[in-house]
């Protein structure tokens, strides 16, 4: 009777520090989120295999009042279903503050490739904030930007022009009284969208900054 207390006893013990280590065996959390339905669609054209995303939260001491407002805080990292980093994407919010006071805010979402180089530019569908540009004939009246209009936004990013870069502001590139661009300006910004034009160029070179920063190689 000893002996069977005894075993028992022993296997109680056993049984205690087995389930303990259990306890103590924590799976990891996987910081990947599936990708919603509609971040599937807006991103398929650029990562047709993006399945996952990483969101980094980028520290409010680097970011612009501007970006904190419009809650431009954070930047996603996708991937497929293998786990494969395709590329970067940051959705970017502004107001834009224009002379005439007639600009409207837009949203869009700039990608970058696995190096943080840009590539593309999108209005998300579904979403306020699309692009829109002046009419010469009309300075009451605003239309959506053209493909040809995106197509060479998309150009000036890949490429910017130095003069654009250089420029401190928007007062160097429009007459504030007129609202027209200034000639030397004529062929680096799309057609009646010169705000438009600066500030998205600026939030690209920006955004590659701050993603550079918070991406560990």
């Amino acid at each position: 009777m000893r002996n069977t207390h005894f075993l028992f006893s022993i296997f109680l013990v056993v049984s205690a520090l087995g389930s303990f280590a259990c306890d103590n065996t924590k799976t990891a959390v996987s910081p990947h989120i599936a990708l919603t339905v509609e971040e599937t669609a807006w991103f398929a054209p650029y990562h047709p295999t993006a399945a996952t995303k990483i969101i980094h939260t980028i520290p409010a001491d680097l970011l612009s009042e501007l970006d904190t407002t419009m809650g431009n805080t954070t930047f996603l990292a996708l991937y497929d279903v293998e786990k494969t980093l395709l590329g970067y994407a940051r959705q970017i919010g502004d107001p834009l503050d224009c002379s005439s006071g007639k600009c409207k805010a837009i949203r869009f979402f700039l990608m970058f490739d696995t190096n943080l180089n840009y590539s593309a530019i999108f209005h998300p569908a579904g979403k306020s904030g699309d692009f829109y540009k002046g009419v010469e004939a009309d300075p009451e009246a605003d239309v959506l930007f053209t493909t040809d209009d995106l197509e060479f936004m998309n150009a000036l990013l890949l490429d910017p022009p130095a003069k654009l870069l250089e420029a401190e502001s928007t007062a160097v590139i429009v007459d504030a009284v007129t609202t027209a661009t200034f000639e030397p300006y004529w062929d680096v910004v799309v057609r009646q969208a010169a705000y438009t034009t600066y500030a998205v160029l600026h939030h690209m070179v920006n955004s590659r900054v701050l993603m550079q920063s918070q991406v560990v190689e």
